[in-house]
C-alpha cells in the first residue's frame, strides 16, 4: 500500500515543534506532543515536529486508526503515517509493517518543482518493518517503528529507503 492512499485524508494538520529521542527505551522518553525521525539511504535527514494521533476514515479501508507525523522544513514538507485498522488506538504490542499486514507505514515529500509554481513529490512503498506500542492511554499514544522500502519519484524507483522514530501523540478527534 503506497502512502498516496495512507495521506489522502491526512494532510490537513500542520504542527511543528522539536525533540530527541532514543527509541529502544534505554535513553530518555520523549516529551509529550512529539516525534523524532531517522531517514536514511536514498534520503537522508533527520525529521522532528508535533505528532497526531485520530481515527481517519477510507472508503477503501474503513476506520483506520492513525498517527501523522509531519515535518515543515522551509517550503519542503516531510509525511510519515503509521496506522492500524480500528477505531480506538492499538495495543501495546509490536505490529508488523508490511505488504498485507493490518498496520501500514508511509512517507511522502513534497516541495517546488523545477518550474515556477510546480510541486515536486517522493514517496516510499515499505516492504518491511515493525509498529511497537509501547503506552496507550485514554489521551495520549505512545510507540517507536522503524522500517524500509522503496523511495519513488515520477512513479521510478530511486533508491532504497529506511526510517526509524518515535512518537508521544495525542491522542484528538
Amino acid at each position: 500500500m503506497s502512502l498516496r492512499r495512507l495521506s489522502a485524508g491526512s494532510c490537513g494538520l500542520l504542527l511543528v515543534a522539536a525533540s530527541a529521542s532514543c527509541s529502544d527505551g534505554s535513553g530518555p522518553t520523549l516529551e509529550p506532543d512529539t516525534f523524532s525521525v531517522t531517514l536514511g539511504g536514498a534520503r537522508a535527514e533527520s525529521l522532528s515536529g508535533a505528532p497526531n494521533a485520530s481515527v481517519i476514515f477510507t472508503e477503501a479501508s474503513g476506520a483506520l486508526f492513525a498517527v501523522r507525523m509531519i515535518d515543515q522544513k522551509g517550503p519542503v514538507l516531510h509525511v510519515l503515517v503509521v496506522q492500524c485498522p480500528g477505531s480506538t488506538p492499538p495495543a501495546p504490542a509490536t505490529y508488523p509493517l508490511t505488504p498485507g499486514a493490518d498496520c501500514q507505514a508511509g512517507y511522502s515529500r513534497f516541495g517546488p518543482g523545477a518550474s515556477p509554481g510546480s510541486t515536486e513529490s517522493e514517496q516510499a512503498d515499505v516492504t518491511e518493518g515493525a509498529l511497537t506500542v509501547t503506552r496507550a492511554s485514554g489521551d495520549e499514544l505512545e510507540g517507536a517503528f522503524h522500517f524500509s522500502g522503496s523511495l519513488l519519484k515520477d512513479g521510478a524507483v530511486t533508491g532504497a529507503l529506511t526510517a526509524r522514530g518515535s512518537f508521544r501523540a495525542p491522542i484528538g478527534p
